[in-house]
C-alpha cells in the first residue's frame, strides 16, 4: 500500500524541521556547564563543567551561535537554578540586556542603557537588578568624550519588564549590588571619597537608609548563602556584620588592603583579594584559618556547588588597545593547589576575561 501524499508532505516537513534544529548542548550536567563569549563576542561557547571539578581533561567547547548574532556578548548571569540567563551585549552607543532561556537560543532584548556595570538575579530568580547608566551626559570639551551621569539601580521582573529606577534620588555610582531577601537590596554609593557607604534599599516602600554607621568607607559587600551574614571591606580591612548591619566586626587586618570578599556555598569559608602585591587568599567567617591560595591572581568566587568548596581564580593579560585575555585556574579549598583550566583549541593565556558557570538544574 502506497502512503497517501498527505503522509509523505508530513514526513518530509518534520524532516526539514529537525535538519533546521541546531544541535542542542544544554544539559542537566552534575556540576553545571561553563559559558564564555568567543570571537570578539560574535558567538558563546559552552562546555561541562565536570573536569573542572575531577581534573581530568576538558572536552572542546560547543559554538552556540545565539540569535540575533550580531551582538557582541560581554557576559552572562544565571539564575540560582540554572534555569534562565541575563545577557549583557554592546553594540555601540549603548549596552544591551536580553534573557537567554535554554534550550532556546534566542536572545529576547528587554533593555537598553548607555552603560551597564552589574546584573544581579534575585534569590529567587523572580527580579533582577541592574546597576547603569541610562544616558551619557555632555562630551568632555578637552577629551571629546561623553562623561558618564550618577549611575542607577534598575528593577526588572523575570520576563524583562520594567518595574522602576530603585535609587533615582540619590547621586553616586551605584556598585556591588546583592540581594539581602527577596524585599531588599544592599549595595555601595560612591559619592566622593569621604561618601562611599553601603545602603539598604526596601523594594516594595521604597525606603533607603545606610546600613551601617556613616565613617570611613564601607565597600565590596558579600552576602552568606542564607543571607544570615554580609561579608565588606572598611578601611582595607575585612569585616563581618549581621544581615541588618548589627554586630559589625572586624574579622582580618592584612599589610596588604583587603577587596572582594565571596563567601563558598557552605558559609565555611570567605575568599578575597589581596591588594599590592596581588593575591587571593581565605579565611574563616570567624576570622581564623587565614590561608594564602595564589599570587598574581584575582579572585572569581566560588563555583555553585553544594557541598564543594571550588575557588575560581584568574590572572589577566594585557593584549594592547586596552584589551584583555584571561588564564582561568580552579582550587578546591582549603588543601588544593590552583590548577590551570585547559580547553582544547584555546591558548592557556588567551581565556576570555568572563566565564558563567551554570548551576547545576536543581
Amino acid at each position: 500500500m502506497k502512503p497517501s501524499l498527505r503522509a509523505t508532505t508530513t514526513v518530509l516537513a518534520l524532516l526539514l524541521l529537525a535538519s533546521c534544529v541546531p544541535p542542542q548542548p544544554f544539559s542537566s550536567r552534575v556540576n553545571g556547564e561553563l559559558f564564555f563569549s568567543a570571537d570578539n563576542g560574535a558567538r558563546v561557547d559552552v562546555m561541562p563543567a565536570d573536569c573542572l571539578v575531577s581534573g581530568d581533561a576538558c572536552p572542546s567547547a560547543i559554538m552556540l551561535s545565539l540569535y540575533p548574532e550580531e551582538w557582541n556578548v560581554a557576559s552572562l548571569t544565571w539564575t540560582a537554578d540554572g534555569a534562565t540567563a541575563a545577557v549583557t551585549s554592546a553594540d555601540q552607543p549603548n549596552d544591551h540586556l536580553a534573557l537567554l532561556t535554554p534550550p532556546s537560543r534566542q536572545l529576547h532584548r528587554f533593555a537598553s542603557l548607555a552603560t551597564i556595570s552589574q546584573v544581579v538575579w534575585s534569590l529567587d530568580g523572580k527580579q533582577l537588578a541592574v546597576s547603569g547608566v541610562a544616558e551619557r551626559g555632555q562630551k568632555n570639551t578637552a577629551t571629546a568624550e561623553a562623561q558618564i551621569r550618577d549611575s542607577t539601580i534598575y528593577l526588572y521582573s523575570a520576563a524583562g519588564k520594567e518595574l522602576g529606577n530603585l535609587t533615582e534620588a540619590l547621586s553616586g555610582i551605584k556598585s556591588d549590588v546583592a540581594w539581602l531577601s527577596p524585599d531588599q537590596l544592599l549595595f555601595q554609593n560612591f559619592y566622593s571619597e569621604q561618601d562611599c557607604d553601603l545602603y539598604v534599599l526596601t523594594i516594595s516602600n521604597g525606603a533607603l537608609a545606610p546600613w551601617t554607621e556613616s565613617s570611613l568607607c564601607h565597600a565590596s559587600p558579600a552576602i552568606a548563602q542564607d543571607a544570615a551574614q554580609v561579608a565588606f571591606v572598611r578601611d582595607g580591612n575585612l569585616y563581618l556584620a549581621n544581615a541588618d548591619g548589627s554586630s559589625a566586626a572586624m574579622i582580618l587586618d592584612l599589610p596588604a588592603d583587603i577587596d572582594e570578599p565571596a563567601w563558598s556555598p557552605d558559609g565555611q569559608w570567605i575568599a578575597f583579594d589581596e591588594v599590592e602585591p596581588a593575591a587571593v587568599a581565605v579565611v574563616h567567617p570567624d576570622g581564623t584559618g587565614y590561608q594564602p591560595v595564589a599570587d598574581n591572581m584575582h579572585n572569581a568566587g566560588f563555583a555553585p556547588l553544594t557541598g564543594e568548596a571550588l575557588l575560581v581564580t584568574t590572572a589577566s593579560h594585557p593584549q594592547g588597545s586596552g584589551s584583555f585575555t584571561a588564564s582561568w585556574y580552579v582550587t578546591t579549598i582549603p588543601d588544593g593547589q590552583p590548577g590551570a583550566v585547559t580547553i582544547p583549541g584555546i591558548p592557556p593565556d588567551q581565556m576570555p576575561l568572563n566565564i558563567a558557570w551554570r548551576p547545576p538544574k536543581q
